[in-house]
């Protein structure tokens, strides 16, 4: 992944990568086991490729039953708080062109986070495992979970993720974003990215 922005947590630590929906995943009514909640700390970065700050959080993930194909399709449920270093803004760079529009945020800005997305798995075989291995941190890595799951030799790919970001904090110019892509953009990514975490601009 060339920018671990909040949306793309939910990606391999690669890329962001696009959407199938759950309901192909498992018969309408059927229930759906959820594993975790896992415990997730890591830094996330801006549009401009500075780290932006950290985040807090946990993740869960659905284990549907196997589409008819063989493969199959997890979602997964990342929530959280964030926490934010002095720089540019979380949004500053367009991230098609990469101009930075000059918005800064100040240190310690606090905030929540939901983002949600569905990985395709191919080569998969369901374990029945529900652990996650830890880094040194004790959070847990989502390509740690699909791999304990889904088999050492799994392949995957993201095909959605929607990410929302918002703080109350004081003094802020913007205080709510969004991330989001599906199919071919989420391959390449390329976000759809709207508003902003902002307290200013810069001098």
């Amino acid at each position: 992944m060339t920018r671990r922005t909040l949306a793309a947590m939910l990606a391999v630590p690669a890329v962001v990568t696009a959407m199938a929906t759950l309901a192909s995943a498992a018969p309408a009514g059927a229930s759906v086991p959820v594993h975790g909640p896992y415990l997730i700390s890591t830094p996330f970065e801006t549009t401009c490729g500075s780290q932006a700050g950290l985040v807090l959080g946990s993740f869960t993930a659905t284990a549907p039953p196997a589409n008819a194909d063989g493969s199959y399709d997890v979602r997964i449920k990342l929530t959280g708080t964030f926490v934010t270093l002095a720089g540019p803004s979380i949004a500053a760079c367009n991230p098609t062109t990469g101009v930075n529009s000059g918005r800064t945020i100040r240190e310690g800005v606090s905030g929540s986070f939901v983002s949600t997305g569905v990985f395709h798995l191919t080569s998969a075989s369901y374990t029945g495992t529900a652990t996650c291995a830890r880094d040194q941190n004790n959070s847990c890595d989502i390509v740690a979970y699909l791999h304990s799951a889904y088999g050492s030799g799994v392949f995957f790919n993201q095909t959605s993720v929607h990410a929302t970001l918002h703080s109350a904090a004081p003094r802020l110019i913007k205080h709510q974003l969004t991330e989001s892509c599906s199919g071919a953009a989420c391959a390449s990514n390329q976000l759809t990215i709207t508003g902003d975490i902002a307290s200013g601009h810069a001098p």
